[in-house]
């Protein structure tokens, strides 16, 4: 329960930092956002936004966003990872189901790294998109956005469980 308690203060600080730069960079562009919390983007809308980020903006989304992401990845997966194995030492699962659904917080940072690398190559190549590197980008993205979303539900599930089970062995 320590480690997860602690991943989650690392976490919720992490996030604020994050949230305190994404807006710092919404001031610089007049409201223009990352790529990193669109669900799905075309070559098209990537160039767009892009561009309204102007150099100022897009200077600041590879100096102090994308730093403050790849510090953030190893966090939130400890996070979902401390705490799904916490929920399921409660309600004592097997090993085999242990292994499978921690691989999900795996497969989130490992997408989300995947998409910080095709977002740093769009920001560097700029005006110039290439099409593969932004397809994969945004696939990357849902896939990380889907993963996290699993991982968070799987928390959730194993906390009711493990309440469940609690309640039934009182």
């Amino acid at each position: 329960m320590k480690k997860a308690l602690l991943a989650t203060m690392a976490f919720a600080a992490v996030y604020l930092i994050i949230s305190i730069a994404i807006a710092k960079l919404l001031q610089i562009t007049g409201g223009t956002g990352i790529l990193d919390v669109e669900f799905g983007y075309s070559t098209e809308k990537a160039f767009q936004i892009l561009t309204l980020l102007g150099d100022r903006g897009r200077t600041f989304y590879i100096s102090k966003i994308i730093p403050l992401d790849f510090l953030f990845i190893p966090i939130y997966m400890l996070f979902l990872f401390y705490w799904i194995g916490y929920f399921l030492q409660k309600i004592n699962s097997d090993k085999e189901f242990l292994n499978l659904v921690l691989i999900f917080p795996v497969l989130t940072a490992l997408f989300d790294l995947s998409e910080n690398i095709c977002t740093i190559i769009m920001l560097k190549q700029y005006p110039s998109i290439n099409a593969a590197v932004c397809a994969i980008g945004s696939k990357m993205t849902l896939l990380k956005f889907a993963f996290f979303d699993i991982s968070f539900s799987v928390i959730i599930l194993l906390m009711v469980a493990s309440i469940i089970l609690h309640l039934k062995n009182k």
